[in-house]
């Protein structure tokens, strides 16, 4: 196997065409089905089938905006970098991957900043470095922390929170609480993509690990746009 074949930037390459072919797949059998369950809901006198026929109305609009977020995910930088609102990448983040990661029993808070600064960059970056954070933060919590005994019951002891602040540079932080097993200070391949686009853009990634409260903290310091 070649080095090409293990490079964590060719395998993102490679992700990236599968969901955009995913997407494409998948986006017109979706609309059919919402728009003939809203035609279907509308001509439906049974109030039992009308309940069941909005909730395949509502759960395939939901379906829809997950793939209409994993095609801005799947979309290669083109163009000049330009000021670029984190807020709104990590809620995007968060509201694509959010409903996974809460399903299996982990606890998911944000608190962002309205005050943090626009980065200059390309949209993408900031959704890519936000995602990634948000995996590797669940693989951890999945694998050190207890799980919860019922799928959808959050743990108390695991959890995840996605926070921005403002300053002269932009800072993005992801925390993972609750861990029994803290990992070791290497990289994996994730956070080493992250890194490197971070240090692309003129920023810097790290990761905190404290062992006495059992926290490992993900940090973006991203410059601001002029």
């Amino acid at each position: 196997m070649g080095d090409s074949d293990t490079n964590p930037a060719v395998q993102l390459w490679a992700l990236h065409r599968l969901i955009a072919g995913v997407c494409h797949e998948i986006n017109n059998p979706l609309t059919a089905v919402q728009g003939l369950a809203e035609l279907l809901t509308q001509e439906e006198s049974d109030p039992q089938k009308r309940e069941d026929l909005e909730v395949i109305t509502q759960e395939s609009t939901r379906a829809i905006s997950v793939v209409r977020n994993l095609r801005t995910f799947a979309r290669t930088p083109e163009g000049e970098p330009i000021p670029c609102a984190v807020n709104s990448a990590l809620s995007q983040v968060v509201d694509t991957r959010g409903y996974e990661t809460r399903a299996r029993g982990l606890a998911l808070e944000t608190a962002f900043d309205p005050s943090v600064p626009a980065v200059l960059c390309h949209y993408e970056d900031l959704l890519l470095m936000g995602l990634l954070m948000l995996l590797e933060a669940e693989s951890l919590t999945l694998t050190a922390a207890t799980p919860a005994t019922t799928p959808g019951q959050e743990d108390d002891n695991a959890s995840i929170v996605v926070r921005t602040a403002g300053g002269p540079e932009a800072l993005i932080e992801l925390e993972v609480r609750g861990l029994t097993v803290l990992p070791s200070s290497r990289y994996s391949p994730p956070l080493e993509v992250c890194a490197s686009v971070a240090q692309r853009i003129g920023g810097r990634f790290s990761v905190r690990v404290d062992n006495a409260s059992r926290l490992v903290t993900y940090s973006l310091s991203l410059p601001a746009a002029s």
